[in-house]
């Protein structure tokens, strides 16, 4: 699916800027991997187009994941946040999640999608800042 989204990317720039001017387009856009894509201005959905166009890792981080499934345990405080809206691993798979890695702390992040940094980048930096600095959120 991501696969897929990196191909649409690789239109012209300045076709890309137009797509990304409508809120309607931004949506569609950007809809399978942001729950609230219309927030996203349209310089934020252009710079993200770019960065998924250009990432270099990209396809080696695709080929690598294939098949991978974590395992030992964790020696370090581990959070696995999940997006109660993601459309690239539905939030059901978070249950598997619990199961894979049972001394991590797990929490929801309601209304969120795939990206939750652009659905609620606050609520994402507090949970990053509580585990690691060892205190929960408020």
């Amino acid at each position: 699916m991501l696969s897929a989204h990196r191909v649409g990317t690789r239109l012209p720039q300045p076709v890309l800027r137009a797509i990304l001017r409508s809120g309607a387009l931004r949506a569609v856009t950007f809809g399978m991997i942001c729950a609230h894509p219309t927030r996203l201005t349209p310089e934020v959905a252009l710079a993200d187009a770019l960065a998924l166009r250009n990432a270099p890792a990209f396809d080696a981080v695709a080929r690598a994941s294939r098949g991978y499934a974590f395992q030992g345990a964790p020696e370090v405080p581990v959070t696995v946040a999940w997006g109660t809206r993601d459309r690239v691993l539905p939030y059901r798979q978070a249950a598997r999640a619990r199961q894979a890695l049972p001394g991590a702390r797990h929490v929801d992040l309601p209304g969120c999608g795939h990206v939750p940094m652009s659905d609620n980048p606050e609520l994402v930096a507090d949970i990053i800042l509580a585990t690691t600095q060892g205190r929960v959120p408020s």
